[in-house]
């Protein structure tokens, strides 16, 4: 176990916090809201792989998981956690099971004991190297991860409050942790190509999961809440109107990250398995389309979160139907992109990949 105490490297800052630790810090990228991984379970997937010593890209998690072909939307409207891969039809225990991880996911939500047990697991792989995935880590709903240790075993923790710089676990407020138990062989890269297809059709085509409208749905759903002009009055300051608000833009932000993503897999994959390339290069094509349409919303703050939104700078009914209208014809994409996915998907279980 390597003791971490210099202050200057270029990666995480507020090392001399951390007494001992066997995480090397190092050369871990800070989690960082705007710099391309805005799921944060995924990006924290990513950096406990590459604390453990393996490099995969951000993209190619978001498509090996599902996440990168999922819309999620909360059937209570434009809810926070509707991204969350942890939350509704959940694709978290695709990415582990990806890499070879088995884990427990341990819901504490303030409970001492489960704190406690939760805590001495937590600390146990770290002494082997092996960081944890908490979700509240500080009080705010966004995963990060959990790295080190004060000499009186207090957790330190790395996510997008503070991007680079290590602070203590607010244990009583942390709803839950993934904590790894098991490593073994990890699937391959075919293997790979087939759960995130197989994913990619499911979470296309149903409907519902517990209380969440997914794919073709929930662009639906969203339509129909965004041009309902008794949806909610965009400027009370109670805590629904602002969740939605916030909501609507945490959701749209997800959806171009979730695009792009598919867009880079799709076209590296192409590569990759030459016998699918005429698929995967329209999808590829088919998601640059839908990011296109998509971004300038966001560029121009016609989508913007609760701050934004006041009588100075109304949220008008013009804004939500131009939106609105904006997703249909995302919706019209995506529709074409499910007839390539069902090719791949067809491919893939007629053996041609064997």
């Amino acid at each position: 176990m390597n003791d971490q105490t210099n202050k200057n490297h270029p990666g995480i800052r507020g090392l001399e916090y951390i007494a001992k630790t066997s995480v090397s810090l190092e050369n871990i990228t800070p989690l960082q809201f705007g710099a391309g991984e805005e799921n944060t379970f995924v990006a924290s997937y990513r950096r406990l792989l590459q604390i453990t010593g393996i490099e995969v890209p951000y993209w190619y998690l978001m498509g090996v998981s599902g996440a990168a072909f999922r819309l999620q939307i909360h059937c209570n409207s434009w809810r926070m956690n509707s991204p969350d891969i942890l939350t509704g039809f959940s694709l978290t225990k695709y990415l582990f099971n990806a890499f070879g991880f088995e884990c427990e996911c341990e819901w504490v939500c303030s409970n001492p004991e489960k704190i406690k047990s939760a805590h001495e697991k937590i600390l146990a792989n770290i002494k082997h190297g092996v960081p944890s995935i908490g979700l509240s880590l500080d009080g705010k709903a966004y995963h990060g991860l959990v790295i080190g240790y004060t000499l009186r075993d207090k957790l330190l923790a790395i996510d997008y409050s503070i991007p680079g710089i290590a602070h203590a676990v607010a244990e009583k407020l942390v709803w839950c942790y993934h904590i790894p138990t098991k490593k073994k062989e990890p699937m391959s890269k075919e293997r790979h190509f087939k759960q995130a297809f197989s994913l990619a059709k499911e979470l296309y085509t149903v409907q519902r999961k517990k209380t969440f409208h997914l794919g073709l749905d929930a662009y639906d759903y969203w339509y129909g809440t965004l041009t309902n002009p008794s949806h909610h009055d965009p400027y009370k300051d109670d805590w629904l109107t602002i969740e939605r608000n916030n909501g609507n833009h945490w959701i749209f932000v997800n959806l171009i990250d979730s695009k792009k993503c598919a867009a880079k897999y799709c076209l590296e994959m192409s590569k990759e398995f030459p016998d699918f390339a005429a698929e995967l290069e329209k999808l590829a094509a088919l998601y640059d389309s839908m990011t296109e349409l998509l971004q300038p919303l966001l560029d121009r703050q016609i989508v913007r979160p609760h701050k934004n939104i006041n009588p100075a700078r109304p949220w008008t009914k013009y804004e939500r139907r131009k939106q609105a209208l904006k997703l249909m014809e995302v919706k019209e994409l995506e529709e074409k992109a499910l007839e390539e996915i069902r090719k791949v998907s067809g491919k893939v279980g007629n053996g041609i990949m064997e």
